[in-house]
């Protein structure tokens, strides 16, 4: 349990915009965090998985990725949190969170972490912490960068995306927004003054490295090409001419022309067709003079054969 000296050094780092990191471990710590959030009482009883015919762990169902914090988890092959594995926690009274944002729940629909905003700052609440008595947090790769976040939050970086590209409105960090003289470098060189309460920076253009430069530091930040940009594959017909385009370039033709040609067309290929019965006729006519020529052979040699007799 802590002090009210230390209670009041959090609230001083509060006051000032920081992150506090509160994992809650029994009833004590739930006392300490009412009193730090300024609420009655929270009720945390210790809930325990395992007993009866309950599985024998819980596992984080509901993650809210589009929160500033978890965002760093937002691409499908980070965010499947169901791999890390929770004995226990503490059940806060859901009636006691209104003013808290929960941003992950067990798969029992308690809370497991939220963010309380307190002054200027935030406390990041867990309600089973990262011992192995509790859960397997502290074995998950997950664990660092989630430190990493809340260590960024807590020093007014601009969290959550690490990459962006051409076209991107990229956040610029909390901290250098009140005051003073800032400007971005791009890539070409050129220097862009912002506005003092300017809290975005939207003329990525260029791909490349800009720097947000004020009195104090200079924060560099990367503008990739977009990925689509690489794809070399041809495009099918049918997405350009949903587009209103096509494969024919050119002005438009003529319908009239059209009609022509299509008629020149069609009297081309009938008189093909025309000539080729004219063959097939004296192809018949060939024919049947053979058969004409073959039957009177035959009939001149039986009769021959009948006046002769046989030899």
């Amino acid at each position: 349990p802590l002090g009210a000296t230390a209670l009041a050094a959090l609230a001083g780092h509060l006051g000032r915009g920081r992150m506090v990191l509160w994992a809650l471990d029994g009833t004590a710590a739930a006392r300490n965090l009412a009193t730090l959030v300024k609420r009655g009482e929270l009720g945390a009883a210790e809930k325990q998985w395992g007993s009866g015919t309950e599985a024998g762990y819980g596992i984080l169902s509901q993650v809210e990725l589009r929160d500033p914090l978890l965002a760093p988890f937002a691409e499908p092959r980070f965010s499947d949190f169901t791999k890390i594995h929770f004995w226990k926690y503490r059940r806060l009274d859901d009636r006691a969170l209104k003013e808290a944002r929960v941003v992950a729940r067990f798969d029992d629909g308690a809370a497991a972490w939220l963010t309380w905003p307190v002054g200027k700052g935030a406390v990041f609440v867990m309600t089973s912490g990262w011992q192995p008595a509790d859960s397997q947090l502290a074995l998950s790769s997950k664990f660092a960068p989630l430190m990493q976040s809340l260590l960024e939050a807590s020093a007014g970086l601009a969290s959550g995306q690490v990459q962006f590209f051409v076209g991107d409105k990229v956040p610029l960090p909390a901290s250098s927004a009140p005051g003073g003289d800032r400007k971005i470098l791009k890539p070409d060189g050129s220097t862009v003054a912002l506005d003092k309460e300017a809290r975005v920076f939207g003329n990525t253009d260029l791909p490349g490295v800009y720097s947000f430069k004020t009195a104090a530091s200079t924060l560099p930040f990367a503008v990739n090409v977009a990925p689509t940009e690489s794809v070399t594959a041809p495009m099918a017909l049918e997405p350009l001419e949903r587009l209103g385009g096509g494969a024919a370039t050119g002005p438009a033709p003529n319908p009239r022309a059209t009609a022509s040609a299509l008629q020149s067309q069609r009297e081309a290929h009938n008189a093909n067709l025309e000539g080729q019965q004219k063959l097939w006729r004296w192809a018949i006519l060939g024919l049947l003079l053979v058969l004409i020529v073959e039957t009177a052979v035959a009939g001149r040699l039986a009769r021959a054969t009948a006046v002769g007799g046989p030899t």
